[in-house]
């Protein structure tokens, strides 16, 4: 690596890294990102399921619900701005029990008091009708129209290469041995 200097030093290709270095370049500001693999993305952001979660799970108020919610609402105009697709498919989760349907009550309770729009409850009869593979034997599910699927790999690329098309210095091979100022 040279000796020049930058404004700001991103440790880390994965999609946060990326994610990072795309908003910095936004400013003016000279960013370099190091990443100690062969191409971004091949750590656990590669490896990511890729589900974007409608935010139903987290404890209200907490910052993973604000996140949970305010991610998924942005995902759509980030993938739409990087041409990454981005599949709005939904979730569910269902009740093999009674007690398991409480349980989707309170999601769906948490859920609500956190923003999440399209919420529903779901008996087995509406369930089966919906997901007739799932069988007979379930008691409900909780249906959240506000979850989806991205690519992670693919996403973590994109906003890389628009990072660099925006100025950012991307050094692979490059592990950080130490830091100084």
């Amino acid at each position: 690596m040279t000796n020049k200097s930058f404004d700001v030093v991103v440790v880390g290709g994965g999609v946060i890294g990326a994610f990072i270095a795309r908003e910095l370049t936004k400013f003016q500001l000279s960013v370099c990102v190091v990443e100690a693999r062969e191409d971004v993305g091949m750590g656990s952001s590669g490896a990511n399921s890729g589900i974007v979660h409608g935010g139903f799970d987290p404890v209200p108020g907490t910052l993973k619900a604000r996140f949970n919610v305010e991610g998924c609402q942005m995902m759509r105009k980030v993938t739409s701005d990087l041409d990454v697709p981005f599949n709005m498919i939904g979730s569910m989760v269902v009740a093999h029990d009674l007690e398991e349907k409480e349980i989707l009550k309170k999601l769906l309770k948490q859920g609500k008091e956190n923003g999440v729009k399209g919420l529903q409850l779901l008996d087995s009869w509406e369930l089966g009708g919906l997901e007739p593979s799932l069988g007979t034997s379930l008691k409900g599910a909780l249906l959240s129209s506000e979850s989806g699927i991205v690519a992670p790999y693919e996403l973590t690329q994109a906003a890389m290469e628009n990072a660099i098309h925006n100025g950012a210095v991307l050094h692979l091979s490059s592990p950080v041995t130490s830091i100084e100022r």
